[in-house]
């Protein structure tokens, strides 16, 4: 009871003075986190004119939930859509501040007689700008809605992702007390390794979970279910051996992507303040005046070396990105304090007894020094730039404008390859990560349990696993190894040069397939010559790439991977659909083209263009004259010199279909270019040359309801053309369009099917009460 009792007076006091305080910070327009940092202070055995905090144990205990709360906040904030909205501007300076400060840092260190773990903390620190101080100076100062705003936010989001990772480092380096960079490869290997297997999972259940708990969630509910995650995911990460500060952050950035992370948001905001308050009182408690008065010289010099490097690197990397110089210098002038998660990083080195008691305060002091001189520096950043180009001589502003000038990052990359190359980087991630995440579940948690539970022959049991591993690991081959991909394709037929890097980024995914179906063969079957496990490796992985039914089974679960990762993306466009009085998206997303049919000496057909359905395309009509126009053609339709094809597709597939037609002289090229089928079908009806029966006509059905016709079914499997005349233009599940979906997609409830045919195909869908008013 009197434990309780000195708890409860102890929170009375911090609540009390950190309140008191704060309000006069407001008042003097101070960060509320110095605030709480002074306040910290005052309540410590290091002040004697007021009350001292009783049992530090328990606060230290708070401090430790309020950065589980901070990180869990931060990660509700963050979501991988966020990585593409600040681009590369953002993680180029992000990078250069944090590789430049961490080198400046240790050296600084190593300058004023640290030892190295300290100045290895010491860098890591001053890497770390504020994120809070920097969105509050840019309130204040009515900043928010200029362009260099977003540079600087996007680049401090990269630095929190950042942090993330730092943390695992030192604590590796921390834990083995050496630098072997083996060792600190693999930890940093196995903590992608388990991210990626997390986050993964975690994307494809909880927001189906939620989803299907809607109705339940009043806010008390939501509230608990959100804790539970945080709390789970954190046990989870600390009994791998990881931070508790990574978990929190992981379980955040899953709900970030749900449509009920705002609602979350706003419901653990006072809980984050409280416990977060906590925290950087608890901060505030480690400042030791004598500490200080000893340091003081250190002090200055970091605040000093944190300024101008801050200050330096940040638009350093700003103008390496391709800003002009004006932005650069106000990202610079923003970016030079030292932020809070360097306390976190100090929490750290603290808690793992490897960093000395004084950093501790000398950092807060530099922290406090930076923050109060960022909105000075932000209000004079205009006379800065002024200044500064007044004084640079004229051969270097002539190379930052002409090298930043408009269009240039956009002309450093085709625009076809980097859209390629970011797709295929972010496959081979997931990919890799479940291939290694399989073979780790089959053999050092499956395998265990099964020769421990079942008294089996080791080959029968051997085969079991085999099969296991197999069944885990094919969606991941599937991610690794489908050549069926649009951007592909277009650079196939683009250029000859294209040719062999596109065979090396294959072979590569290929191999490293191979690699882990080999592995897993070898391990229950050593007995078998190599040759055999390659030759059996190559088999399988190749029926599982081929597999009509494995194909769609992978289909069906890479959609609910994306539905559920773009979920608020969805939602977002749903709500704006709804606020058009036309509803219909499809005919807005597809595009229209038109081929002519070269003449050629030898006879073709349509199955001499069927390669269209690689691309996504599919050929809507054949028009030769008024009296002859062919709508939905066979595939052994024949086509005569001179004949027009009408193509739908995405406009990538649209694009990439017409650079295979010309490459091949199968095609002149194309007097127009693409137009969304809206657009056409619109025209189309004061086409004199296509009578009204010809017309085409896009419309979506019911959703699928359990046990009709299409449920459960592959598309190939509902015979859709020769029921009804018609074709599937796309599939609409959960709000996330799936333009040209391929046949072996399997239709599931309360998916939308939107097709395209001509008014007999409306009027056999109206008969049999299918389709959607």
């Amino acid at each position: 009871m009197e434990h309780l009792h000195f708890l409860i007076l102890d929170l009375a006091l911090i609540l009390t003075v950190a309140s008191i305080v704060t309000i006069l910070f407001k008042k003097i327009k101070q960060p509320v986190v110095l605030g709480y940092i002074v306040a910290g202070f005052l309540i410590s055995p290091n002040f004697e004119w007021l009350p001292t905090v009783i049992d530090s144990e328990n606060i230290t205990v708070w401090a430790d939930i309020g950065i589980v709360f901070l990180m869990f906040a931060i990660g509700l904030e963050f979501n991988f859509h966020k990585i593409a909205e600040v681009g590369r501007g953002a993680i180029i300076i992000a990078a250069t501040v944090i590789t430049a400060m961490i080198t400046i840092g240790y050296s600084l260190g190593q300058l004023l007689g640290m030892e190295p773990m300290d100045a290895i903390f010491l860098g890591c620190m001053l890497s770390m700008s504020s994120t809070m101080i920097v969105l509050k100076s840019f309130e204040e100062l009515r900043l928010k809605k200029h362009k260099f705003t977003n540079l600087v936010i996007g680049a401090l989001v990269i630095e929190d992702i950042a942090g993330i990772f730092m943390m695992i480092v030192l604590t590796t380096i921390s834990v083995s007390k050496s630098f072997s960079g083996g060792e600190l490869a693999k930890e940093i290997s196995v903590l992608l390794l388990v991210l990626v297997i997390i986050l993964c999972i975690g994307i494809y259940i909880v927001p189906t979970v939620v989803k299907k708990i809607t109705r339940y969630l009043t806010d008390e509910v939501l509230l608990i279910f959100s804790l539970a995650l945080c709390f789970l995911m954190v046990v989870i990460c600390v009994g791998i051996g990881f931070s508790e500060a990574l978990g929190a952050f992981v379980s955040g950035s899953i709900l970030a992507g749900t449509r009920q992370a705002e609602r979350i948001e706003h419901l653990i905001k006072p809980i984050k303040d409280l416990f977060g308050a906590v925290f950087f009182v608890s901060v505030g408690m480690l400042i030791e005046p004598a500490v200080i008065a000893s340091y003081w010289w250190q002090i200055i010099i970091i605040a000093i070396v944190v300024v101008l490097g801050q200050m330096t690197f940040s638009a350093a990397g700003c103008l390496i990105s391709g800003q002009s110089l004006e932005t650069s210098v106000k990202v610079g002038f923003s970016m030079l304090q030292v932020g809070e998660f360097s306390f976190i990083l100090a929490a750290l080195g603290s808690s793992l007894g490897v960093m000395s008691s004084y950093l501790y305060p000398v950092i807060v002091s530099v922290s406090v020094i930076t923050s109060f001189t960022t909105p000075m520096f932000m209000k004079n950043s205009d006379k800065a730039y002024k200044a500064l180009v007044v004084r640079l001589p004229g051969k270097i502003m002539d190379f930052i404008t002409k090298y930043t000038s408009p269009g240039k990052s956009a002309a450093m990359l085709d625009k076809d390859w980097k859209a390629y190359l970011s797709t295929k980087l972010k496959k081979l991630i997931i990919g890799l990560a479940g291939l290694s995440g399989t073979f780790i579940l089959v053999t050092s948690i499956i395998e265990p349990y099964l020769f421990k539970t079942f008294e089996l022959h080791h080959r029968l049991i051997g085969l079991v696993l085999v099969i296991i591993a197999f069944i885990c690991m094919f969606p991941f081959i599937h991610v690794m190894c489908s050549i069926k991909e649009t951007l592909y394709l277009k650079l196939w037929h683009k250029s000859n040069f294209n040719k062999l890097p596109l065979l090396a980024i294959r072979a590569i995914s290929v191999f490293i397939t191979l690699m882990f179906a080999i592995s897993i063969l070898r391990r229950y079957f050593l007995q078998m010559p190599m040759i055999v496990h390659a030759l059996a490796a190559f088999l399988i992985v190749l029926y599982i790439i081929r597999s009509d039914f494995i194909r769609g089974r992978y289909l069906d679960l890479e959609t609910r991977f994306f539905v559920n990762f773009n979920e608020r993306i969805i939602e977002r466009e749903k709500l704006e659909r709804s606020e058009k009085s036309d509803k219909v998206w499809v005919d807005e997303k597809m595009y229209i083209i038109e081929y002519e049919i070269l003449d050629n000496k030898g006879r073709e057909y349509i199955k001499d263009m069927i390669s269209n359905k690689a691309f996504g395309c599919m050929i809507l009509s054949v028009f030769r004259s008024a009296e002859e126009l062919i709508n939905l053609p066979r595939a052994n339709t024949a086509l005569k010199n001179g004949d027009i094809l009408t193509v739908v597709g995405s406009l990538n597939g649209i694009e990439s279909y017409t650079e295979m037609l010309t490459k091949d002289n199968k095609i002149n090229e194309p007097k127009n270019g693409p137009v969304t089928l809206k657009e056409y079908l619109y025209f189309q009806m004061f086409d004199d040359d296509i009578l009204p029966e010809n017309q085409l006509m896009c419309c979506a059905l019911k959703p699928v309801k359990k046990g009709d016709i299409f449920c459960r079914k592959p598309i190939k499997d509902n015979n859709f053309i020769a029921r009804y005349g018609g074709y599937i233009l796309a599939v609409e599940r959960e709000g996330l369009p799936l333009l040209s979906p391929g046949r072996n997609l399997i239709l599931i409830e309360d998916d939308v099917i939107w097709c395209i045919g001509t008014q007999d195909m409306v009027n056999k869908l109206e008969e049999d009460g299918i389709l959607a008013l």
